[in-house]
């Protein structure tokens, strides 16, 4: 793992699921407590791919969890919540295009 992406993760980890999750055993953590979990930063205002990256993180450390027989069944079972839609970006036309080609370049005279 990259050294920023390691970073990101743990920082997404410390300051968005260990507060919720950390003091409590995994046989706690249920589905129910998951959807709230995930709406309450929503509500107060944390980004979206915030939100997201915390939620799969969570449902990553859940599925080893499943794995080494921990738990049953990854209690992350909320549909959509592993992605969000970017926005798409504005694209610049042919018209302003063509404008561009006929600005004077610098150093040039």
């Amino acid at each position: 793992m990259e050294d920023r992406t390691r970073e990101r993760s743990e920082s997404v980890i410390r300051v968005h699921i260990k507060p919720t999750f950390g003091a409590g055993t995994l046989a706690a953590i249920t589905t129910p407590r998951v959807r709230a979990w995930r709406t309450a930063p929503l509500e107060g205002g944390v980004g979206e791919p915030t939100v997201v990256k915390a939620y799969q993180l969570l449902r990553a450390i859940l599925n080893t969890a499943v794995d080494d027989k921990r738990i049953r069944r990854n209690p992350c079972r909320i549909k959509g919540a592993d992605r969000y839609d970017v926005p798409e970006r504005p694209v610049l036309t042919v018209a302003p295009g063509r404008r561009l080609d006929r600005c004077p370049s610098r150093g040039r005279r």
